[in-house]
């Protein structure tokens, strides 16, 4: 399960995998909580592969499976690709007890601002 630190955040991570033609009008934020006592790994920027931020990096995934199914953590916290100094959040369902350690916190509709779909972002 995929997650970010910050709703704007996961807003980029998902624009970044999208054509302009699959924006969708809304969208939802789902805030969970995970208690702060569980275990999580973080993956210090020093331990990823030099080329980290090529899309799809077959050794990032390899260093995320072996994490998560050691079953040891409930997350994995990983820099974005898209923006370094933020952090992604994987989060393991196969932890023991998952279901009843996440929690739902709230549900949003997010209205997408139209801006976003017409050609106009520029870096």
């Amino acid at each position: 399960m995929y997650t970010s630190e910050h709703s704007a955040l996961a807003f980029l991570e998902l624009l970044v995998h999208l054509n302009e033609s699959e924006i969708p009008e809304t969208m939802y934020i789902i805030t969970l909580s995970i208690p702060d006592n569980l275990p999580m790994y973080k993956l210090p920027l020093s331990d990823v592969p030099q080329d980290w931020r090529i899309v799809d990096h077959i050794g990032l995934k390899e260093i995320g499976d072996t994490i998560l199914k050691s079953n040891k953590y409930i997350a994995l916290q990983v820099p974005s690709a898209v923006l370094p100094t933020t952090y992604n959040y994987i989060l393991n369902p196969q932890f023991p007890h998952f279901q009843q350690l996440v929690q739902l916190c709230s549900t949003k509709k997010v209205e997408i601002d139209k801006r976003l779909s017409s050609n106009k972002i520029i870096l």
